[in-house]
């Protein structure tokens, strides 16, 4: 229950995050597409006030320099139309161009006409002087949420000035919020969802690994039934390697894995039989060509558990040596899998220092001399060194 727990935590985790950072991004393309919305609403104001003030004003009205005081009013009255017919509009103003600068022509407040006006910053970096624009983000002022949007007076190819609208951006300010919601709501929907799906999975998850687990013992069982000794052997060999593999900078997980793969080395010898295995003598050269053969019946037998795939070199190659003599395919040097070349040392070494019925026990000390004989021709030397750091650092006395 504990593990389903555990897997259960890190689903949901990962869930929210992704739930999260979904509705952050749904969130802020909404809200540009409504912005952008709005700014096109408002350009289009702008633009179709100058149509009229260019189409209803004579010429001699404008001036680089000055606006008659004609104009003024005449303008003023076009932009009180244009409030009128659009109640989203909070203000609407006509800048006139003066040597680069813009100061405030006409506007539907009761503005004089040579009033200073600043454009914000924000609007200087999005206005481009002959071309309509509107500003990204929205502007807060007096309690109102507008956004700004610009667009150009043009007499004679000369650009005199532009129009300038503010639109309320309260309709905006409601969307988001109604957003929100759906958000909020469907969020919470998607978790318990994903909550019920991620338990699920999660009891899937442990089960699978029970039985990755149960096929293991299963196996070790039957190396068991076969010969104690390989039993034994075999759990020694793992637990070395296990500690020699995390001194060589495994993760975990890869430790775990290789483990539970190294008690299995030798589950080929279930196909050899008992006669040649348990020969107190020396072997025939037809003998030792059965012998030969059992990292490659192990490596079959445990070719359908998906889980250890990335391990069967532990049991096909563990008796192959680094300068190429060992088999079955006389693999040479990094030809080897680490891994393989890792268990090939704690094979020998637990081998060397337990006792047989045909050899007594060697010493630790002698065997640990007979790895660093074998360094380069035997072994891969690092593993040799990896493997004898962790006997010192483990203090490890006989298993």
């Amino acid at each position: 229950m504990s593990t389903t727990k555990n897997y259960f935590t890190v689903l949901m985790i990962i869930s929210l995050i992704l739930v999260v950072l979904g509705g952050i991004h749904v969130y802020s393309k909404i809200n540009h597409y409504l912005i952008d919305t709005l700014g096109n609403e408002a350009v289009t104001i702008a633009k179709a006030t100058t149509t009229l003030i260019n189409s209803s004003s004579n010429n001699n009205f404008f001036s680089e320099d000055d606006i008659s005081s004609e104009f003024y009013f005449r303008v003023k009255q076009h932009l009180i139309n244009t409030l009128d017919h659009n109640k989203n509009i909070l203000y609407i103003y006509y800048l006139h161009n003066n040597e680069g600068t813009f100061r405030l022509v006409a506007d539907t407040k009761d503005t004089p006409i040579d009033t200073e006006y600043i454009i914000g910053e924000v609007a200087y970096s999005t206005y481009t002087l002959n071309m309509e624009s509107y500003d990204k983000q929205l502007h807060v002022d007096k309690g109102n949420t507008y956004l700004s949007a610009f667009a150009p007076v043009d007499t004679n190819e000369k650009n005199l000035g532009l129009v300038g609208v503010e639109l309320s951006a309260q309709k905006i300010i409601t969307e988001r919020k109604k957003v929100k919601s759906y958000l909020l709501i469907s969020s919470l929907l998607l978790l318990l969802l994903l909550a019920f799906t991620n338990y699920k999975f999660a009891q899937i998850i442990v089960t699978r690994n029970q039985l990755y687990i149960g096929s293991i013992n299963s196996l070790v069982d039957s190396i068991n039934a076969k010969d104690n000794y390989t039993l034994q052997h075999s759990l020694n060999v793992s637990y070395y390697s296990s500690l020699v593999a995390k001194e060589l900078g495994f993760s975990r997980k890869e430790v775990i894995a290789m483990a539970n793969i190294a008690k299995l080395h030798d589950i080929g010898k279930i196909g050899v039989k008992d006669v040649i295995l348990n020969k107190a003598g020396s072997l025939s050269d037809i003998e030792y060509e059965t012998i030969k053969q059992h990292p490659l019946i192990g490596a079959q037998i445990l070719s359908h558990l998906s889980e250890v795939n990335q391990f069967l070199s532990i049991v096909r190659s563990h008796h192959e040596r680094f300068d190429g003599y060992g088999y079955p395919y006389g693999l040479k040097g990094e030809e080897i899998p680490l891994e393989a070349r890792i268990v090939a040392v704690a094979d020998t070494f637990d081998a060397m220092t337990t006792e047989r019925p045909y050899r007594t026990a060697l010493s630790y000390e002698i065997a640990i001399k007979e790895l660093i004989k074998n360094k380069g021709s035997q072994f891969d030397p690092k593993v040799v060194d990896a493997f004898i750091q962790v006997l010192d650092n483990n203090k490890l006395g006989r298993i």
